[in-house]
C-alpha cells in the first residue's frame, strides 16, 4: 500500500451524481479513504488545469492536449466500452494503464440488438400503424409474420455482447454462426454452431437470416462492412448494429436499404453522432432506430462507480487491475 496521496481526476459534465457515487465506492472499497483526494472536473478547461501530480483520471472523453497536461497519469480509467475515441498516439505510445468500464452493459446491449430482431421477425412496426390507424390488419400482419426459430445469426465480434447475444439465440432455436479476430474453424465456443476466422466474413454474412455487428471499432474493423460486404447478404436478412457506426458503410447500406437489397436495418450507432436530422435512415421504412442507447440503463452509473472503486482498491494494493486494454489491439 502506498504511503502518498493518491490525486485522482474525474472528469464527469456535470453529472455530480455518478461523482458522489464514485466517491462513496471509493470509500466503501478503501480502508483508507483518506489515501485518495477525487477531484470533480465538470469541464475540459478543468480537466487541463488538475495538475501534473494526477496519478489516475476517470472520464468519458480525452484530447491528447489534456492528456499531456496530465504529465503525472499513471493510471486512465475509461467510463464506456469503446475506447476507439481517444485512442490518439500519445496515449497509445505512453506507460499509462488504460482500463475500461466492460461487462456488466454486455447483456442489456444484447438484449436490445435482440429486441431490434423480434421487432422486425414480428412485425412490429405493422401493429404500430394499427394502433395509429386503428384499421385492423390481422390477416395482413399474420401474412408477414415469422419466427425466428430455425433462423441463422451471424455475429460479428464474439466478445462479451456477442455471447450474451448468442445465448439469447439459442434459447430461440436459431442457429448461431460467429466470428472474431482469434476465431479459427477449430474453435469451440460456447453456443456457438460454427465459427469463421474474420477472413471468411463474407460466407458467414452469406448464411446469415440477422447478421449483428458487435466487434470493437479498430484499424482492422473499421468501414470493414462495406457495399461488396453487404452485396452478400439474403434480400431477406436484417443488419443490427449495436457496436460502432464505422464499422458499416453508412452510405452503402442506405443504398442497400433503399433498394430493397436487403430487408432491414436495426441501427443503434451512427457514423456521425447525433444522427443529423437530415439524414436518408430517417425516411427509409425498412430501419430502426434508436440513438446510442443499448448499452445504458438506469442501474449503469451504479455498476460503473463501483468497478471504479474495485479497481482503485487493486491499484493502491498493487494487485493486477481489471479491465486493461491492449492498447496496440484497440479493446
Amino acid at each position: 500500500m502506498t504511503d502518498n496521496i493518491i490525486k485522482i481526476a474525474v472528469r464527469m459534465t456535470n453529472r455530480r451524481e455518478m461523482f458522489d457515487k464514485i466517491v462513496e465506492n471509493v470509500h466503501r472499497e478503501l480502508e483508507s479513504p483518506g489515501e485518495v483526494e477525487l477531484l470533480f472536473c465538470s469541464s475540459d478547461d478543468e480537466f487541463a488545469s488538475a495538475g501534473g501530480d494526477v496519478e489516475v483520471s476517470a472520464c468519458y472523453n480525452l484530447t491528447p492536449e489534456i492528456f499531456s497536461s496530465l504529465s503525472g497519469l499513471k493510471w486512465l480509467h475509461f467510463g464506456a466500452t469503446g475506447v476507439d475515441g481517444i485512442l490518439f498516439p500519445k496515449l497509445i505510445e505512453s506507460k499509462v494503464i488504460l482500463t475500461r468500464a466492460v461487462g456488466f452493459h454486455s447483456k442489456v446491449t444484447a438484449e436490445h440488438a435482440f429486441a431490434m430482431m423480434i421487432y422486425f421477425e414480428r412485425r412490429f412496426a405493422e401493429s404500430v400503424k394499427f394502433m395509429e390507424t386503428r384499421k385492423w390488419s390481422q390477416s395482413e400482419i399474420v401474412r408477414q409474420n415469422g419466427t425466428l426459430s430455425g433462423k441463422t445469426l451471424g455475429i460479428l465480434g464474439y466478445g462479451g455482447v456477442g455471447k450474451a447475444l448468442a445465448e439469447m439465440a439459442k434459447s430461440f432455436g436459431m442457429r448461431v454462426i460467429v466470428t472474431s479476430r482469434s476465431a479459427t474453424e477449430e474453435t469451440e465456443l460456447l453456443n456457438a454452431d460454427s465459427v469463421y476466422p474474420l477472413e471468411k466474413v463474407e460466407e458467414l454474412i452469406s448464411e446469415s437470416d440477422y447478421f449483428a455487428v458487435c466487434a470493437p471499432l479498430t484499424n482492422e474493423t473499421q468501414g470493414l462492412i462495406d457495399a461488396g460486404k453487404l452485396s452478400h447478404m439474403k434480400e431477406s436478412a436484417v443488419l443490427i448494429n449495436v457496436a460502432r457506426g464505422a464499422i458499416v458503410d453508412e452510405t452503402a447500406l442506405i443504398d442497400a436499404l433503399a433498394q430493397k437489397k436487403i430487408a432491414g436495418a436495426g441501427l443503434d450507432v451512427f457514423e456521425t453522432e447525433p444522427l443529423p436530422e437530415e439524414s436518408p435512415l430517417f425516411e427509409l421504412d425498412n430501419v430502426f432506430l434508436s440513438p446510442h442507447v443499448a448499452g445504458n440503463f438506469a442501474g449503469y452509473t451504479l455498476l460503473a462507480a463501483s468497478d471504479f472503486g474495485k479497481n482503485l482498491r487493486r491499484y493502491i494494493e498493487g494487485e493486477n487491475l481489471m479491465n486493461i486494454v491492449d492498447k496496440s489491439r484497440g479493446y
